[in-house]
């Protein structure tokens, strides 16, 4: 795979910026499917949709890709900064202009960005974004502009923040955040931007925290928050910020000690629609000084610990959004029909109910009564009380009392007949 390297300003549909070398001549063709484009310190502009291997800009401080408006930029090796170097594609356009990049993108060293969105317009980055090293991010917005970003952002390397928000702009994710990956490296933080939108789940491992936000604005997550580590999912560290967290989700926490929402200011409203799964040394899922369960959830509940080991039948207790005020827990399995199972199927019956053809008859049993015969007095009942009109089986004790004749009706036989 043939590397192409700018070697004057230009537009990348003008072949002969492109050369085979940093300093070589020009190449005569742009770069393509099978190439790697390297700015070279050189300012390039994308200025038609294209398709190129992956973009570089081999460690120079200066020059870079800027994306024009309604460009679709597609990279399938990926886009990577390395170095100290200035950002691989620059963002600059504002509304009502957009443009996508469909590509992975990656910080690779040094304090440095992959992507730099600075324009108020719109970009969607269709690709997973990852971390470098030495503060070294994928992606920073600095103005107000929407950023959208299909797949995941993830931590990686040291002390790196993967993605960076200081504008004022929204923020919408669908794939989720995830630091299970680095060690030490954060996969973003949220300072100003007015709406940040996560469908997908939050997750940590290691000591570092996912979602750090100090934005007063709004931030809404829909998909389940899980900690795992020292690190927390969702962090406002502030003890004055205000702000609205919506947590559409179930907060699932482990006994490494990281909560899964850690939100210190009283001031911020916190909504949690979902599971609450505390772990089982006693460590909360959320640490707020209030929160609402609004709305309530179906099906939904709040697991604590019971015996701290998370092991045996006293090992946790479960509220309920159904349970009363007089029931804090779901029935006993006793109570609840044999393998039926309940309690967000965490439990299973064990009663076993028989059926009507063998309790008694009448005795109710289930939603009805019972149908047995189990003494002489019973089959007495059915046979007295049973219409002539249904006694029809051949053969049967019932349909030959019914053609038997009755004492009258021999009395009037006599009576008609005469014997003189």
């Amino acid at each position: 795979m043939p590397n192409k390297f700018a070697r004057a300003n230009g537009n990348f549909s003008d072949a002969t910026i492109w050369s085979l070398s940093a300093t070589g001549l020009s190449a005569t063709t742009v770069p393509g499917l099978n190439d790697d484009a390297y700015s070279n310190g050189f300012t390039v502009a994308v200025d038609t949709s294209t398709t190129v291997g992956g973009l570089r800009n081999n460690n120079a401080s200066t020059g870079g890709f800027f994306l024009s408006s309604g460009v679709i930029l597609q990279c399938p090796n990926g886009i990577s900064s390395g170095g100290s170097g200035s950002a691989v594609p620059t963002v600059t356009y504002n509304l009502p202009d957009t443009a996508v990049i469909y590509a992975n993108i990656t910080g690779v060293d040094q304090n440095c960005m992959a992507v730099s969105h600075a324009g108020n317009g719109k970009l969607t980055i269709v690709g997973n974004l990852v971390g470098g090293g030495n503060g070294n991010s994928a992606v920073r917005a600095s103005s107000t502009g929407e950023i959208e970003i299909i797949g995941t952002v993830f931590g990686a390397g040291v002390n790196s923040i993967t993605f960076i928000h200081t504008g004022g702009g929204n923020i919408r994710i669908t794939g989720g955040v995830d630091s299970r990956s680095g060690s030490s490296g954060q996969p973003m933080t949220i300072a100003n931007a007015s709406l940040t939108n996560i469908t997908g789940n939050i997750t940590t491992a290691t000591t570092r925290d996912a979602v750090v936000t100090t934005s007063t604005g709004i931030l809404i997550v829909n998909g389940t928050i899980i900690s795992g580590g020292t690190g927390v999912p969702v962090l406002i560290a502030s003890t004055t910020q205000t702000g609205t967290v919506l947590l559409n989700c179930s907060l699932i926490v482990g006994s490494a000690g990281g909560s899964a929402v850690s939100i210190a200011s009283p001031n911020v409203t916190i909504r949690v629609s979902g599971n609450i799964l505390n772990a089982a040394n006693g460590v909360q899922a959320i640490y707020a000084p209030s929160y609402r369960i609004d709305p309530v959830p179906a099906n939904s509940y709040i697991r604590y610990a019971r015996n701290g080991t998370g092991v045996g039948s006293d090992a946790w207790l479960y509220q309920f959004t159904t349970d009363s005020l007089s029931a804090f827990s779901m029935p006993p399995i006793s109570a609840v029909r044999l393998g039926t199972t309940f309690a967000n199927g965490t439990l299973v019956g064990t009663c076993a109910i028989p059926t009507p053809s063998s309790v008694a008859l009448g005795v109710p049993v289930d939603n009805t009564v019972g149908a047995a015969f189990l003494n002489a007095a019973d089959a007495g009942v059915v046979l007295m009380s049973t219409p002539l009109s249904s006694l029809t089986v051949a053969n049967s004790l019932g349909l030959r009392l019914k053609n038997s004749a009755s004492s009258e009706a021999i009395g009037k036989i006599l009576a008609s007949n005469s014997y003189g």
